[in-house]
């Protein structure tokens, strides 16, 4: 079973946001469906996903938003940074939907939701938000890319299966951040059509 990207029919002056949402769409419309049953339908979908993105060495001033960002869309990490024009390590979610929007993806914003396809902004809680959401919840916070269930994470500098990531990357960055657990502060689900 070989399934090759250039399945997917480009035109040359296609916007970098058409490309991508076609190739998420195939996707889903192709590549999950012709591998669900299959012994190695992880294996055969990360090896998809990867050509969407990786992050093999990622810049020290370049963060987990436009990071995740670089992988939803399909981009090179330095095309990435350019949606990103502030002056602060910090992605909030104000800089992210300007970003989504130059790039010429729809979405819609959801409150408290994993989503489908997009992105997600996780809240590490602690001690902190015992007494509800204080003022600088940014600094407990963190951007993943989302695709079916598949999570890329700067820290993992790639694709896995969202368990995984729960059983492997999930625990590690809790430690790092005395967090107790986690839960989606904002999720961006993107319009493919």
């Amino acid at each position: 079973m070989r399934l090759a990207q250039s399945q997917v029919a480009f035109e040359e002056n296609d916007s970098a946001s058409s490309v991508a949402a076609r190739k998420l769409t195939y996707f889903f419309d192709f590549v999950k469906p012709t591998i669900a049953e299959h012994w190695r339908c992880h294996s055969i979908a990360l090896g998809y996903l990867e050509t969407l993105g990786t992050c093999d060495s990622v810049p020290d001033d370049v963060s987990c938003g436009p990071t995740a960002f670089a992988a939803i869309a399909g981009i090179t990490i330095s095309e990435a940074v350019s949606f990103f024009p502030f002056d602060t390590p910090w992605t909030n979610r104000s800089r992210m939907e300007q970003a989504l929007k130059a790039f010429g993806w729809r979405f819609t914003k959801l409150h408290a939701t994993w989503p489908g396809i997009g992105l997600c902004l996780i809240h590490w809680r602690g001690p902190w938000t015992d007494r509800g959401y204080a003022h600088g919840i940014l600094q407990r916070t963190h951007w993943v890319a989302v695709i079916g269930d598949y999570v890329f994470d700067v820290n993992w500098r790639g694709w896995l299966p969202k368990e995984n990531w729960e059983d492997a990357v999930v625990p590690e960055l809790l430690s790092n951040s005395a967090s107790r657990d986690w839960v989606p502060l904002t999720g961006y689900e993107l319009m493919l059509g």
